[in-house]
């Protein structure tokens, strides 16, 4: 019957809605702001939030974005991420993880154009894996090779310029962040101290074969 009501609502007033199957949830969206009900008309955010963006995963999570910050809500409504970040971006292929920016003015994804970001990782339940303290992150099979003093473009399969380490995709350390670059070529990740060096000092056998994923 609540959410017959809000349906109702949004025709009565003109107000834009919109839920997904998998959610327990509805956005109302009222003088260019979103507010979130459960299915049963119970309002759990009142009209705060300038934009929602679900993220198709198990279960259902989204990105809110507050006065130019990001967030997350869970498929409940509760706010498992409060909305500080500069951006979060949301890859199939990281495995239920998602990379988070912090400070600067403004990205360029596909240029890598950075602005003074700092980046990050979280789960898809909110929690912090990495904090965002880092240049560049990619990401290898299930484990994430970060980069610090990193010059503003990469190229190629590898990553190179400043220092590099790698963890592991809970954020578990693998190896220190010491490493001149730190590459794969899909089966097995490589770091040194020294660039001559192409097989690496360290060599270690990806979880499953995968070209590296640029974040």
């Amino acid at each position: 019957m609540r959410k017959t009501s809000i349906a109702i609502l949004s025709i009565l007033f003109f107000l834009p809605l919109f839920s997904h199957a998998k959610s327990d949830l509805f956005f109302l969206k009222k003088e260019n702001k979103w507010a979130v009900y459960n299915k049963k008309g119970r309002k759990i955010h009142d009209h705060r939030f300038d934009g929602i963006k679900p993220i198709f995963e198990n279960p259902v999570q989204y990105i809110v974005i507050e006065d130019g910050k990001y967030g997350l809500i869970d498929e409940k409504g509760k706010l498992i991420l409060e909305p500080t970040y500069q951006d979060i971006k949301w890859y199939k292929k990281l495995n239920k993880r998602a990379i988070v920016y912090k400070g600067g003015t403004t990205y360029d994804h596909y240029k890598n154009d950075r602005h003074n970001f700092k980046v990050g990782a979280i789960d898809n339940f909110g929690k912090i894996i990495l904090e965002p303290n880092y240049d560049v992150i990619n990401y290898y099979a299930g484990y994430f090779s970060v980069g610090i003093n990193v010059p503003n473009s990469r190229e190629g399969s590898y990553s190179s310029g400043g220092s590099w380490g790698l963890f592991d995709e809970n954020g578990k350390i693998i190896r220190d962040i010491i490493y001149e670059y730190c590459h794969t070529d899909g089966t097995y990740i490589y770091a040194s101290r020294n660039k001559k060096k192409n097989n690496g000092e360290f060599r270690m056998k990806n979880k499953y074969y995968q070209q590296p994923f640029k974040v």
